[in-house]
């Protein structure tokens, strides 16, 4: 028969050197729920450093008051008796972590992982990418103003030179004129409304609530649809990139309506809570299946471009829709004035 064989000082030495080289924190926790083993990196986590002597003096949810979701979860999973969990990108004390509960054979194991050099990390990249596209914007919404526009208004000129210089009792040719400039002030406020999109200076001068109105008052003038906006009421002027975010976000959203949905009316709203601002876009069009949308990998890169957007903002997204129940479109974001 095998001789069980004590753990030795020396043995005790080199767990500790192994447990606290982990990058991720590491605790047993009993059937009662008293700390076994637990490494420098888990006390550092759970900030938990200055209670590492008493640690073992009563069970260890008794500890974690300071992150309520945690200790709520490993409550329910004693009283269940499961011992599996995953609590993932859970916010704590500025930072981000993993936490997952696996069973043991007389308890459980708790690790614990600090995701916030990838969360940065990812930000920056997310960040980068979305400037990217603004820079790009810019470029051609100063292109558009630069270029374009002095070239209209000398053609414009040119057919007012022409239109005074036609004999009298030529209608013909009136009327070819007349078309002209038409086709002409058309093509310009054409214009107008896709230099307002590339960089609309609505919102840098006067703020979300006045660019949102500027934007549904463009979509409602189609007169294809009847486009109507809701605010709570004047909001605090946010971060300039959150303010272009969230109109990046609503542009796209009201497009995906005004271009898909076949709908009569379209509702965009902003409300302001003391601790997070609500935007919705609702439409009364045809809806679609966004599951089967899913499964086939056909969610358009509007939509993906809406939820990159959201996430750079530490928001929520949610899509409520079905095939002739239009199409509810909720963002939450956290409120810093």
């Amino acid at each position: 028969m095998p001789v069980e064989r004590t753990m030795t000082h020396k043995d005790r030495e080199w767990l500790d050197l192994i447990l606290n080289s982990s990058p991720f924190g590491i605790i047993t926790m009993d059937e009662k729920g008293y700390v076994g083993l637990c490494n420098d990196q888990a006390l550092s986590h759970l900030d938990l450093e200055s209670h590492k002597e008493a640690l073992r003096t009563k069970p260890m949810v008794k500890w974690l008051g300071h992150i309520p979701p945690l200790q709520d979860k490993i409550l329910q999973v004693y009283e269940e008796g499961s011992f599996f969990f995953d609590l993932t990108e859970l916010p704590f004390t500025d930072r981000y972590f993993n936490f997952r509960g696996r069973p043991l054979a007389e308890g459980m194991l708790l690790t614990t992982n600090d995701l916030t050099l990838m969360k940065r990390v990812e930000a920056a990249a997310l960040n980068a990418m979305l400037e990217g596209q603004e820079s790009e914007r810019r470029r051609l919404a100063k292109d558009i103003h630069d270029g374009i526009g002095p070239l209209l208004s000398a053609l414009r000129l040119n057919i007012e030179n022409v239109h005074h210089r036609i004999p009298e009792g030529d209608p013909k040719l009136e009327k070819s004129v007349e078309n002209v400039t038409e086709l002409l002030h058309t093509i310009s406020q054409e214009i107008r409304n896709v230099s307002h999109a590339l960089m609309p200076s609505v919102l840098l001068d006067f703020g979300l609530v006045s660019a949102l109105e500027t934007l549904c008052q463009l979509a409602d003038e189609g007169g294809q649809v009847h486009v109507h906006f809701f605010h709570s009421g004047p909001l605090k002027r946010l971060d300039p990139n959150t303010e272009l975010s969230l109109y990046r976000i609503a542009q796209e959203l009201l497009n995906n309506s005004l271009k898909y949905a076949r709908a009569q009316t379209i509702t965009l709203q902003l409300i302001q809570h003391p601790d997070s601002i609500l935007l919705m876009v609702e439409d009364d069009g045809i809806g679609f299946d966004r599951e089967a949308m899913k499964k086939n990998h056909s969610e358009g890169i509007g939509l993906r471009n809406v939820q990159t957007r959201v996430k750079f903002l530490g928001g929520s997204f949610s899509l409520d829709t079905r095939p002739g129940r239009g199409v509810v479109a909720a963002i939450d974001i956290p409120y810093k004035p």
